[in-house]
């Protein structure tokens, strides 16, 4: 006990040296922070720590390992393809999605609709984690007039898909999620001759 007393006389001494006076309030902080520290000596530990003046804000959990990765989801294609320079849109087209991302790549087509757009939702192979070794292909049209494959926008030599900004809430609220991509832009067939309809 004869330690604590002395202990807080030299504590107090150097605050009577800085400020010229020690509250009482002071006083009681001082011979806590002692107090702890000599029971931490015995411990064979390092003191605790003392908390501030007053209550604050709990400081924020550090982040996990996987707190900065979006959640895992499936893979969807969504892109346009018409007949140049017709502006006539390609329909029934075919085009393939092909990921490089496994030992056994992969391939899925799809067609497009009455108005040139395909939505390609593919298979639960292709996760979002490996949609940056995708890419996307201009494969065929049924029309003879307009079936030679271009390669605006890459579609020959492979479109690197674009995460859309806007995820639609159709595609986000399935049982197994999807995020969309988008290619670079519509993909186009060469034409002999504009098509009448």
């Amino acid at each position: 006990m004869g330690s604590i007393s002395s202990t807080r006389t030299v504590v107090r001494s150097e605050f009577d040296d800085v400020d010229g006076v020690v509250k009482e309030s002071d006083e009681m902080t001082i011979s806590t922070m002692m107090s702890e520290t000599l029971a931490a000596a015995r411990v064979g530990s390092s003191p605790a720590p003392s908390p501030g003046p007053g209550p604050g804000p709990a400081p924020a959990p550090a982040p996990g390992p996987s707190s900065h990765l979006p959640l895992r989801s499936l893979v969807a294609v969504q892109g346009v393809v018409y007949c140049k320079p017709c502006n006539h849109q390609g329909v029934g087209a075919v085009v393939r999605l092909e990921c490089n991302n496994s030992r056994n790549p992969i391939r899925e087509e799809t067609k497009t609709d009455k108005n040139g757009y395909f939505l390609l939702q593919a298979s639960k192979k292709i996760s979002n984690y490996g949609a940056h070794k995708c890419n996307m292909f201009l494969v065929s049209s049924p029309l003879s007039t307009c079936n030679k494959p271009t390669d605006l926008h890459m579609g020959l030599s492979g479109s690197y898909l674009i995460r859309e900004k806007k995820q639609p809430p159709s595609l986000s609220t399935l049982p197994t999620p999807y995020t969309l991509y988008s290619i670079r832009g519509p993909f186009a067939f060469d034409s002999t001759a504009c098509p009448r309809h």
